[in-house]
């Protein structure tokens, strides 16, 4: 027979130290990474579906105004100066003429990225391990990563389902 001091918890309660569980506790638990995982991946699949949503209409309804304004007439092609223009492409591309700003554009661009990647190959990078340290703690296990890629994969799931 229970003592009437043992006061059982009420629901209120149990779901507070179920959330302390998870904010306070031990870092790289089970709780926490189901949590992270499941947050991060809800969150992911929502904007996903919400950009995605807009980006789709904003695409979609700028080929049907094209095309309204090809069959009204607004829009004129001067297939002239069309045809000039290529043929000028087309000399540069044979003869190997000076780069324009475009691909001086390209070649600092693919400068930017090979800096990048060294940087990146070189170490973790301080957000990495800021990461790491938050989800994980100091030692990474195998099976933390899996539980969080889990919880991760199922909230993205449940957010592109809350998104539609």
């Amino acid at each position: 027979m229970p003592s009437a001091t043992n006061n059982p918890k009420t629901p209120s309660e149990n779901v507070e130290s179920w959330i302390e569980k998870i904010v306070d506790g031990e870092e790289g638990s089970t709780p926490r990474q189901v949590f992270l995982g499941g947050v991060s991946g809800w969150l992911t699949g929502f904007l996903a579906m919400k950009v995605g949503k807009a980006a789709a209409t904003a695409v979609g309804g700028g080929i049907i105004l094209l095309q309204i304004a090809n069959y009204k007439g607004y829009i004129n092609i001067n297939w002239n100066r069309l045809n000039r223009d290529a043929e000028k492409i087309q000399k540069q591309i044979v003869t190997g003429a000076k780069p324009d700003w475009t691909d001086k554009l390209g070649n600092k661009l693919n400068k930017a990225a090979d800096k990048a990647e060294q940087l990146v190959s070189r170490g973790e990078t301080v957000s990495r391990r800021w990461y790491h340290k938050l989800a994980y703690g100091e030692d990474l296990r195998a099976r933390d990563m899996q539980t969080f890629f889990m919880a991760f994969a199922a909230g993205v799931g449940i957010g592109i389902l809350s998104g539609t």
